[in-house]
C-alpha cells in the first residue's frame, strides 16, 4: 500500500466520522445510509488487504480467518434480504437457495465457500430489483463481489511470491479507487444539497474530504533549506546560481491545487509508489485514527474525534 493510497483511505475514514457526527441531519435519506455502509465496508477490506500484504507468511491462519469472516458477512448481507423476500412472496426456490447460516459457512472448505458466495451473488444480481424493499442494493452486491475476488486471490489461489504481491497490489488499488469513486461520484455531489441549509455539515465534509500527497521532509526542513539558499544567493551578489536557487525555493508556494479534493505535496515529495509500513496503515485505520489524523484542522479535528 502506497503512502498516497493511505492518504486517500484517511480521507474516507474522516468522511465517515463527519457523517457519523451529523447523522441527525441526513439519516432520513436512505441512500446516504446505504452508501455510508458501503464506504465503511471498502475501508475495512482495504485494511484486511494491507494486513495481508505486510504480514509474515507464518500468519496465514489468522489472516485466513479474518478474510473468511469478511466473506461470510458479505454473503449474509445478500442472502438475508433474498431469504426474507422469498418467504414473503412465497418464492420457495429463492428462499431455499438463500438459506445459509454463518456457522455453516465458516465450516466450509475455502473452495466451497467461494462457490456458495458466487451462487448467492448470482441470485442477488437476478433479484436485486425484486428485493429492493428488503435492503438489497447494488452496493451490497458490489461489496460481496470484491470480497470474493480478495478471498480467491489470497486464500484459494497459491501464494507465489511476486504473483501474490502483484495480486495484493491490484486488489488494494481497485478498492481504494472504488472508495474514491464513491466519494467523487456520490458524496461530493449530494453534499451540495446541504451547502446552504446545513453549512457546518458541508464545511466539515469538505475539510475531511481533502487528500494530501505525502512528502519525506517537513515544512520546517524545507524552510531551513530555503533560508540557506537565500543566504547563498546574498553571498554571491544575488546573481547566477544563487538567484536561481532562491527562485526555485519560492516556486512550490505559488503552485495551486487543480482539484479541490487533492492537495499536491511540498518539495521532497515521495513517489506515489513509495510503500507505507503497516504501522502507518494502523495509524490511519486503527481505533485511534479519529483522534490522531493530521489532515483536519485542530478545532475540527477535536470535534470529529468526539
Amino acid at each position: 500500500m502506497t503512502r498516497y493510497q493511505l492518504s486517500q483511505v484517511s480521507a474516507m475514514k474522516q468522511v465517515r466520522l463527519v457523517l457519523k457526527r451529523f447523522k441527525a441531519i441526513w439519516q432520513s435519506f436512505a441512500a446516504l445510509g446505504v452508501q455510508d455502509a458501503a464506504l465503511g465496508s471498502t475501508v475495512e477490506l482495504i485494511l484486511a488487504l494491507a494486513q495481508e500484504q505486510e504480514r509474515d507468511k507464518k500468519g496465514i491462519r489468522a489472516d485466513k480467518l479474518h478474510l473468511t469472516d469478511l466473506l461470510t458477512d458479505g454473503i449474509m448481507a445478500v442472502a438475508g434480504p433474498l431469504g426474507a423476500w422469498g418467504m414473503m412472496t412465497m418464492n420457495e426456490r429463492v428462499r431455499q437457495q438463500a438459506e445459509v447460516y454463518p456457522s455453516y459457512l465458516k465450516k466450509e472448505a475455502s473452495e466451497r465457500l467461494v462457490m456458495i458466495a458466487k451462487d448467492i451473488l448470482a441470485l442477488g444480481t437476478t433479484h436485486v430489483a425484486d428485493a429492493a424493499d428488503y435492503a438489497l442494493t447494488q452496493s451490497v452486491l458490489d461489496v460481496l463481489r470484491s470480497r470474493i475476488t480478495a478471498f480467491e486471490q489470497l486464500v484459494v489461489a497459491p501464494r507465489e511470491g511476486v504473483a501474490r504481491t502483484a495480486a495484493l497490489t491490484l486488489l488494494i488499488e481497485a478498492e481504494v479507487e472504488r472508495g474514491m469513486e464513491l466519494l467523487r461520484g456520490f458524496f461530493d455531489r449530494i453534499m451540495y444539497r446541504f451547502k446552504e441549509s446545513d453549512a457546518e455539515f458541508y464545511t466539515n465534509y469538505q475539510t475531511a474530504r481533502k487528500v494530501i500527497r505525502p512528502s519525506y521532509r517537513s515544512q520546517g526542513e524545507d524552510a531551513e533549506e530555503s533560508e540557506g539558499e537565500a543566504s547563498a544567493a546574498k553571498t554571491s551578489g544575488g546573481t547566477g546560481k544563487g538567484k536561481a536557487a532562491k527562485v526555485t525555493a519560492k516556486a512550490p508556494d505559488e503552485a495551486k491545487a487543480t482539484d479541490a479534493a487533492e492537495v499536491p505535496a511540498q518539495p521532497g515529495v515521495v513517489s506515489e509508489s513509495e510503500e507505507a509500513t503497516f504501522a502507518e496503515v494502523e495509524a490511519v485505520l486503527g481505533d485511534q485514527a479519529e483522534e490522531s489524523s493530521g489532515r483536519v484542522t485542530a478545532t475540527e479535528g477535536s470535534e470529529l474525534a468526539g
